[in-house]
C-alpha cells in the first residue's frame, strides 16, 4: 500500500477558495434564537436545504441543525459542530457563515457532499451570554443538585454590586493562598519565598443563601453539553451530568450522527485547535503487535497459560479456534482483555494530521492571520471531537478562529508561571512596602489579554458582606477573552473559512483505478479489480479500524449468478485504504458467456459508490 498526500493538489485547493469571498456580513455576536431565524433564512434560499429540530434544550429552545447539499444515503456528509461547550461566540459565526456560502458563492461545494451545520451545541449555556447579568456559568438549565444536599439550584453567585456581573470578592485572610503582583492587575498563588506577607481568600461573587458555610457551589443547572460526550467522560462533577449523553444537546446529536454512516469526517468548531496544536501520542502503530496477559477466564475456555504474554495477533487465531468464533475480531479480544479506551491518536492518523496541521499554518500564513496568539486549550474531557475520532470512528477536527494575540512583550517564561491562580487585580502583596521585583509568576495569558483588552480586569471596590464582613469586589470581567471586537469579525472568518472546505477535500476517495479479464479456460474468467483512494485520508481512519464504526468498502458481482461465481465471495470487504492512492486488489474467478457484460460495484456510505462495466474476454494465462 501506499501512502502520500499530494500537496500540489491540496494547495491548489486553498488557492482556488481564496478566490470566493465569504458572505457572512456579521455585524455583531448573535443569539441563539437569533441563530436560528438565521438558519431558517438560509433554509429557505435553497431547495438542497433542509432544517432539522433535532429536540428541546431544558430552557426551551430549539436544536437547530441545517442539512445543505446532494441528497441520497450514499452521499458523503461533513458534519459541523460548533460552540457545543456554549463560550465560543466566534464558532458559532462561523457555522452560520459557512452555511449562508454553501447556500450562496460556495454552492457548488455542494454538488457532491452534504453538510449538516449544529451551529450551536449548547443555547442555553450560550445565552447566558446575552443575558442581563454577566458571569462564566455555560451550564444548561436543567436543575441540578451540585452538592448532593437534597437541594437543587439553591446557592448560586449573586451580582452584590449591582453592576451586572458575577466576579470574584477577594478576602484579607492570613490562611489565604493568594498574593498580588505590584505591577500586575491579577493574582497569583502566594510564596513565602517572594515575600507575599498580604494573603487573600478568593470567593465567587455570592452569599452563602443555603447556610451550610460553602459560597455558590450549588448555582442554578445544570450540565455542559460540551462535556458529556462518552469518551473521558467522568462521574460526580458539577458540569459532566449524571451520565454520558445525559442531556438532550449531546444525546441527540450522537443519535442523529450515527443514523447516517454517510458522515466521513466531523469539524467542531469551538475553543480547541488539534490542527495548530496537534496532540501528541505514545500509542504503538499496530494493536495486533501489543502483548496482554491472558486472563483466567480465558484461559479456562481456551485452554492458553494463565498469565501468559502475547501479541493481540499471534492470541487471536487461537482463541478462534477454541471458541469456535471465526468472525472474531482484534477490538473484540482488545475488549475481552480489558484494554482501556484510548486516549491518544494512532500512529498512522497522526501522521496524516501533522501534514494537514503544516497546510494549516501555511494556509494561515497565506492567509494573513499567522500572527503569534495565545495557544487553545485542549480538547475537554467529553468531548464531541474526541467521541467522534475515538468512538464513532471518522477524522474529526476541531478549530478554533481566535485567541488574544501574543506580543513579544507579554511573553513570559510559562514553566514558572501559576496558571491555575485566580485572576484578580491587587496592589499592596508587598504590605507597605513599594519595591518594585520582577517576580516569574506572571501568566502569559492574562497578560495577552491585557495588552489587548485592558478593561479585562476590574477595579476592586469595597464591600461590606453579610457572613465575610469587609472583602472587595472585582477581578477578571465575565467573557473577557471569549470573542474579539465585533469590528474583527468578518475578516477572521473571512480569512479562515475556506480552510474548512480544503478539510473536506481531503476526504478518502474511491476510485477503480484499473480492471483486467483473462480467460483461464472456456467459459471461465479470472477479474481483477484494483480499488484506490484518492483522497487525502485513509479509510477507514486507522482508529476506525479498531473500532469497526464507519461501514467497510465492500465490493460486489453484478449480472451472474451464485452459481458462476468459482473463486471469491459475491460480497468482498475491503480494507484499509491509505490516503494519497492506497490501493487493494479484489479478484473472483467466474464462469461465463465470452462477450456478456459483468459489473463490479464497490463503495460505502461515507465515500459513495464507482462501478465499472467490463466484458468477459481476453486471451489465457
Amino acid at each position: 500500500m501506499k501512502r502520500r498526500l499530494k500537496s500540489a493538489a491540496f494547495l491548489s485547493v486553498i488557492a482556488l477558495l481564496l478566490l470566493s469571498s465569504v458572505s457572512a456580513g456579521v455585524a455583531a455576536f448573535r443569539s441563539p434564537e437569533q441563530a436560528e431565524i438565521g438558519l431558517k433564512t438560509i433554509a429557505n434560499r435553497t431547495d438542497r436545504a433542509t432544517l432539522h429540530a433535532l429536540g428541546e434544550t431544558p430552557g426551551g429552545r430549539t436544536l437547530a441543525l441545517l442539512e445543505i447539499g446532494a441528497k441520497g444515503d450514499e452521499v458523503p456528509g461533513i458534519l459541523v459542530v460548533a460552540n457545543m461547550t456554549g463560550d465560543a461566540p466566534l464558532a458559532s459565526e462561523a457555522a452560520l457563515a459557512l452555511a449562508d456560502s454553501l447556500a450562496g458563492p460556495w454552492e457548488k461545494v455542494t454538488d457532491e457532499l452534504t453538510w449538516y451545520i449544529y451551529p450551536c451545541g449548547n443555547p442555553d449555556g450560550y445565552a447566558s451570554l446575552f443575558g442581563d447579568t454577566q458571569d462564566n456559568d455555560f451550564r444548561n438549565e436543567r436543575p441540578f443538585n451540585d452538592d448532593v444536599d437534597r437541594a437543587t439550584d439553591e446557592d448560586g453567585p449573586d451580582d452584590l454590586n449591582g453592576d451586572g456581573m458575577v466576579t470574584l470578592m477577594r478576602q484579607r485572610h492570613l490562611e489565604g493562598e493568594y498574593a498580588a503582583l505590584p505591577d500586575r492587575p491579577y493574582m497569583v498563588k502566594a510564596d513565602p519565598t517572594k515575600g507575599d506577607r498580604v494573603r487573600y481568600r478568593l470567593f465567587t461573587e455570592g452569599l452563602d443563601n443555603d447556610g451550610d458555610g460553602q459560597y455558590n457551589e450549588d448555582g442554578t443547572g445544570g450540565v455542559n453539553p460540551g462535556h458529556n460526550f462518552p469518551h473521558r467522560w467522568q462521574m460526580h462533577t458539577d458540569h459532566m451530568g449524571l451520565w454520558s449523553g445525559s442531556e438532550v444537546e449531546s444525546r441527540e446529536l450522537m443519535r442523529f450522527t450515527f443514523a447516517r454512516p454517510s458522515i466521513a469526517m466531523v469539524l467542531v468548531l469551538g475553543r480547541t485547535n488539534t490542527l495548530r496544536d496537534v496532540p501528541d501520542s505514545d500509542r504503538e502503530a499496530d494493536i495486533l503487535e501489543q502483548s496482554f496477559g491472558v486472563p483466567g477466564w480465558l484461559a479456562r475456555r481456551t485452554g492458553l497459560e494463565r498469565g501468559s504474554k502475547m501479541t493481540v495477533g499471534d492470541m487471536l487465531p487461537l482463541v478462534r479456534d477454541a471458541l469456535d468464533r471465526p468472525a472474531l475480531t482484534p477490538s473484540k479480544l482488545l475488549g475481552w482483555l480489558s484494554e482501556d479506551a484510548a486516549t491518544e491518536p494512532h500512529p498512522g492518523d497522526l501522521a496524516y494530521q501533522t501534514a494537514l496541521s503544516e497546510r494549516y499554518m501555511a494556509f494561515l500564513d497565506s492567509a494573513g492571520v499567522a500572527g503569534k496568539r495565545l495557544d487553545s486549550p485542549p480538547s475537554p474531557a467529553g468531548s464531541v471531537e474526541e467521541w467522534a475520532y475515538y468512538q464513532y470512528g471518522v477524522p474529526a477536527f476541531a478549530l478554533d478562529f481566535w485567541t488574544p494575540p501574543l506580543r513579544e512583550d507579554t511573553k513570559t517564561d510559562s514553566a514558572d508561571t501559576d496558571t491555575t491562580a485566580a485572576p484578580d487585580s491587587a496592589s499592596d502583596s508587598m504590605d507597605e512596602e513599594d519595591e518594585e521585583v520582577e517576580d516569574d509568576r506572571r501568566n502569559e495569558e492574562h497578560d495577552a489579554l491585557l495588552a489587548y483588552d485592558p478593561e479585562s480586569w476590574l477595579e476592586w471596590t469595597p464591600f461590606d458582606h453579610p457572613t465575610l464582613g469587609p472583602v472587595e469586589i472585582g477581578g477578571k470581567r465575565p467573557r473577557a477573552g471569549l470573542m474579539p471586537r465585533e469590528e474583527e469579525i468578518d475578516a477572521l472568518l473571512g480569512a479562515q473559512l475556506p480552510f474548512l472546505l480544503a478539510l473536506a477535500d481531503a476526504r478518502p476517495r474511491l476510485e477503480i483505478d484499473s480492471t483486467a479479464v483473462t480467460k483461464r479456460a472456456d467459459g471461465v474468467y479470472e477479474l481483477d479489480a484494483w480499488f484506490c483512494n484518492a483522497g487525502v485520508l485513509p479509510y477507514p481512519a486507522h482508529h476506525g479500524v479498531r473500532t469497526e464504526r464507519p461501514v467497510p468498502i465492500a465490493a460486489t458481482l453484478d449480472g451472474i449468478k451464485a452459481e458462476q461465481l468459482l473463486e471469491g465471495r459475491a460480497r468482498m470487504v475491503i480494507g484499509l485504504l491509505e490516503g494519497g492512492g492506497g490501493s487493494e486488489r479484489v479478484r473472483w474467478v467466474i464462469a461465463g458467456r465470452r462477450g456478456s457484460g459483468v459489473t463490479i460495484t464497490a463503495g460505502s456510505p461515507a465515500v459513495g459508490t464507482v462501478s465499472r462495466t467490463i466484458r468477459l474476454e481476453g486471451g489465457a494465462r
